[in-house]
């Protein structure tokens, strides 16, 4: 069976098509319920535009004390301190901190237990520019953990 959805989350219009012999349209809206969850979770952990958001609420306190995080943000920051770190600095969550400078991202700090605390005032992280790809691959687990071999996500 062929199924083809498209729906609006993350400010982005998203197309899905699944392809499957074994897909029924129960099962297809179930995988599409469950990606337009998953990404609205996303958008409500990391969109630095959205006041209530993680991401802002970390964006506020973190330069005061440590502050517990979720599991999700906590993953995606680590992933995106390596990613600075693999790019040679060309990859920078911390550009909107203010001040900036190249030391920014290394106030970011990675405590034990999902705890993240800012080494000094004014850092603000942005993860604009890699949160649909992060997003892109949850969904690519999402539907090989369902089995679905063959689909198109697009964003």
């Amino acid at each position: 069976m062929l199924f083809y959805a498209w729906f609006s989350a993350m400010h982005t219009r998203v197309d899905l098509f699944l392809a499957d012999k074994e897909l029924d349209e129960n099962r297809s809206l179930a995988i599409l319920n469950d990606i337009r969850q998953l990404l609205c979770g996303m958008e409500s952990t990391a969109n630095c535009f959205d006041p209530a958001s993680e991401l802002s609420l970390l964006n506020q306190q973190a330069a005061g004390r440590p502050i517990k995080i979720s599991d999700q943000l906590y993953e995606l920051l680590s992933f995106c301190i390596d990613s600075h770190r693999r790019t040679l600095g060309y990859f920078d969550i911390a550009f909107a901190s203010q001040p900036y400078d190249d030391d920014a991202i290394r106030q970011i700090l990675l405590l034990p237990e999902g705890y993240v605390r800012y080494g000094r005032k004014g850092i603000r992280l942005n993860l604009s520019g890699v949160l649909k790809g992060y997003a892109l691959e949850g969904i690519r687990n999402m539907l090989k953990e369902r089995g679905i071999e063959h689909a198109l996500v697009n964003m």
